[in-house]
């Protein structure tokens, strides 16, 4: 199926081809359990023109476990109510997984990442914008980006995020009580609105990260490298608040009394 649209002097080509996830030949139509493939057109010609500068404007998957794979350019990538995959490739983009299990990978430019509900996984890299949604999710990025992430929280057991690095990540709405975040890399991140209740934080490294009404009440933090943390409005691991403390939890990192 092909869209040619005209915005201005800017053509834009979309093109949409449905082909199963198992089988090589390729299905006229999407159905449960397609692999739906969404390609631009790098070039195409009409009449005694030809029209140069395309882009994908949209693809979507259905109900079925979708793979959507998007292009170079800036493309808006919907995942439907299965569990999918989104690729964006190049481009900025927006993924939208929407409900069910989702994997979602922005790739090398600066992306939108939507996980819906479901329990998801995002690969972001520097400058994404990520926002988990509802449901277990977990974020996977390279070391020492500067990544937006947001309502990221656990729906099932304590998760075991021993060793991530989440380096210079801004966490928002993030709410991971009793996680096993020990030796996690947690440098310069920034929290914000979040809960680290209870989480094991041991031999953690969190130089010059920033916690803003942040509840750590209970968090063990043994052997964790603090050098230059700022804490405003948090709640200490004994229950009291940084703002009492002189703007520190330093010297409060004992268990609640009783």
């Amino acid at each position: 199926m092909e869209t040619l649209r005209k915005f201005g002097n800017r053509f834009i080509v979309a093109v949409l081809m449905f082909l199963p996830l198992l089988a090589a030949a390729p299905s006229p139509v999407s159905a449960e359990g397609d692999a739906l493939c969404a390609t631009a057109i790098a070039s195409a010609q009409s009449g005694t023109g030809v029209y140069a500068d395309y882009e994908l404007v949209s693809g979507s998957g259905g109900s079925g476990r979708q793979v959507v794979v998007g292009t170079e350019g800036n493309d808006v990538l919907y995942g439907g109510s299965g569990d999918d995959i989104l690729s964006g490739l190049g481009g900025n983009d927006i993924l939208d997984g929407g409900s069910g299990h989702d994997i979602l990978v922005g790739g090398p430019s600066v992306d939108e990442l939507y996980g819906g509900s479901g329990n998801d996984i995002h690969h972001v890299t520097e400058g994404d914008v990520h926002d988990g949604g509802t449901g277990a999710n977990e974020v996977r990025g390279a070391p020492n980006q500067n990544v937006n992430c947001s309502r990221v929280s656990q729906a099932g057991p304590a998760p075991d995020l021993s060793g991530l690095d989440l380096s210079g990540c801004a966490l928002t709405d993030v709410y991971l009580l009793d996680a096993n975040l020990s030796h996690a890399n947690l440098d310069a991140t920034f929290w914000a609105d979040s809960s680290l209740a209870y989480a094991d934080l041991t031999d953690a490294s969190l130089q010059m990260a920033i916690f803003q009404n942040v509840d750590l009440t209970g968090a063990t933090l043994t052997g964790a490298n603090l050098a230059g943390v700022r804490w405003t409005g948090s709640t200490c691991p004994d229950k009291t608040n940084s703002d009492d403390n002189g703007g520190t939890c330093v010297g409060h990192l004992g268990p609640p009394p009783g």
